[in-house]
């Protein structure tokens, strides 16, 4: 059996979109565990265990991806479950950019291609903030209704990322394995 890792696909962000990501982190509160800066990211696939075979592959279908570079804003707050008991904060990337579903849909085509699973749920483009812990949700709500009209700043899309998840009892650590520049017609 070949070495697998825990991988996925995604946005790297630019340092001054962290910082402002952090500022909205500011808040003390014992409901949410907030995601550490250098985790910030906008996930298009999570992939799970991928085994060395595999990912090489991945690797050279990812470099062939032609998608124009886009820009994105950070607007809106939100969390998951949109209903029920908050699992999730995140802040939003507006209605995004058709290049970005568009990106989203050659990276499926991709991993159909290759024969990787990935769960096909909508796609709702976002950054996760915290993680939300077993506790009463109002915090959470006030947190979400004090940030309603979030209108951030905009950052270039100019590369994906094929991203390792390693798991520790701090939580997640990613680390950046390739970087694909954008390019397209």
């Amino acid at each position: 059996m070949s070495a697998s890792k825990r991988l996925f696909i995604g946005l790297d962000l630019p340092a001054a979109i962290k910082a402002y990501l952090c500022n909205l982190q500011r808040r003390k509160m014992d409901a949410i565990r907030w995601t550490s800066n250098s985790n910030f990211h906008l996930t298009l696939r999570f992939l799970g265990n991928v085994e060395t075979d595999v990912e090489e592959k991945l690797v050279r279908g990812l470099a062939k991806i032609e998608v124009k570079a886009f820009t994105l804003p950070i607007e809106g707050i939100g969390r998951f479950p949109s209903h029920g008991r908050p699992a999730v904060v995140w802040a939003g990337c507006g209605k995004g950019h058709p290049n970005l579903f568009q990106l989203r849909q050659q990276v499926d085509d991709l991993l159909i291609q290759l024969g990787i699973d990935c769960e096909m749920q909508d796609f709702v483009p976002h950054i996760t903030l915290g993680r939300c812990k077993d506790s009463p949700p109002k915090q959470v709500e006030s947190y979400l209704r004090d940030l309603r009209s979030l209108e951030g700043p905009i950052f270039k899309v100019e590369s994906i990322t094929l991203f390792e998840s390693r798991l520790s009892p701090l939580g997640p650590k990613y680390f950046p394995l390739e970087e694909f520049p954008l390019k397209g017609n």
